[in-house]
């Protein structure tokens, strides 16, 4: 998308930034550039072709300044490329593997702040071409989602309790230790331990089973497997009192 906007910008003909006015303007522009990708993963609507259009878009604006377009198309293109890089460092660190409360926190503080870049470009005279919030819609429930769908795998969603952790934890042993309980007693565990009538939590059970079948490092024996799935049980009674 950066690489579109910046062809459309240095098409602009005719060399320093006009006014600080135009340069914050450029930024809100660039700001708005860098968040389409989190608008889509936070449920708003983007248009198909939204790097072409926001070219055009932005170059028309441009234009209506008058003075030195050279210089403000350096700008720009400068302006949209630091956001866009900036954006998209934001999201491959959203994307990382998070592994405690802080950093879920974390995760959900980056799509609250892009969803409101978001709201901002649906009331823009330029972007709201680009994007459109849907009727009745919640940031809060957006970033929640989004953030959800990124740490569900590391057991660390919103909706996922202590105890449901405890369950994945446990599911996941047994998915290691299948070769040394023996399938029956694998089995055994999975369904004991696996069911739910929430569809996110068999989903996260079955995903801890089968990340336990693929383990090909663990290298414990049956006692030791029984003593960590029975430390594991107490934590699952624990959690659950």
């Amino acid at each position: 998308m950066a690489m579109a906007i910046c062809a459309a910008l240095t098409g602009i003909s005719s060399a320093h930034a006009q006014t600080q006015a135009q340069q914050d303007r450029l930024d809100v522009l660039a700001r708005y550039t860098g968040a389409m990708a989190f608008c889509e993963k936070l449920g708003m609507h983007v248009v198909p072709d939204a790097g072409t259009r926001i070219g055009n878009l932005v170059e028309a604006e441009v234009r209506t300044w008058g003075g030195d377009q050279d210089a403000l198309s350096r700008m720009a293109v400068g302006t949209v490329r630091r956001r866009t890089a900036m954006s998209k460092g934001d999201l491959e660190s959203a994307a990382a593997g998070m592994k405690s409360d802080a950093e879920l926190r974390s995760v959900r503080s980056i799509f609250l702040r892009y969803g409101e870049l978001c709201l901002g470009a649906s009331k823009d005279m330029s972007f709201s071409q680009i994007v459109s919030v849907p009727t009745d819609y919640s940031l809060d429930a957006a970033a929640t989602r989004a953030s959800d769908e990124l740490l569900e795998a590391g057991g660390l969603a919103s909706w996922q309790t202590p105890e449901i952790q405890a369950r994945g934890d446990l599911l996941m042993l047994a998915g290691a230790c299948r070769r040394q309980l023996g399938a029956a007693r694998s089995d055994a565990l999975l369904d004991n331990y696996g069911r739910s009538d929430d569809a996110r939590e068999r989903r996260y059970y079955l995903g801890a089973f089968d990340e336990g079948l693929g383990d090909t490092e663990l290298n414990l024996d049956r006692t030791q497997c029984e003593r960590a799935l029975g430390r594991m049980q107490a934590k699952i009674k624990s959690a659950s009192n």
